[in-house]
């Protein structure tokens, strides 16, 4: 039991793997392969911040204050609804999240250089129950 005045009750613990400790609470590493396409940081509602791919197919949501803390998701076009959605909640490692981000990206960039739906938009070639696993 800690005392209150005790000074190692607030102290910093790493752990490694990193993966391991969860989400940090900032989203960045999230981002980090898309710090090129644009964001729009908004004030109001629980989304803080939103990055879209440049014609707005690929949407990813951060919501900070919120358990679910990134929402990902693909439309056809900016106006559809989406095809598929993800959402990660505050014990995602971000460098998960990145993992996701940086595919579609790749996908993205793929799709747009042979003017494509992309594969970030197809569905599964496998069942479903074969691609989830531990």
């Amino acid at each position: 039991m800690y005392a209150p005045d005790d000074p190692t009750r607030y102290q910093e613990v790493l752990v490694r793997p990193m993966y391991l400790a969860g989400s940090n609470g900032t989203g960045e590493a999230g981002f980090a392969p898309v710090t090129h396409w644009p964001h729009q940081y908004l004030d109001e509602g629980p989304c803080q911040l939103l990055v879209t791919s440049p014609d707005q197919r690929i949407r990813i949501g951060w919501f900070g204050d919120d358990f679910e803390l990134w929402k990902i998701s693909a439309a056809e076009d900016a106006f559809s609804a989406p095809r598929w959605t993800a959402t990660f909640n505050h014990v995602t490692p971000a460098e998960m999240v990145a993992g996701l981000t940086a595919a579609l990206v790749q996908d993205y960039d793929e799709a747009i250089a042979s003017d494509t739906l992309g594969r970030f938009l197809t569905g599964p070639t496998v069942p479903w129950r074969d691609t989830v696993g531990p």
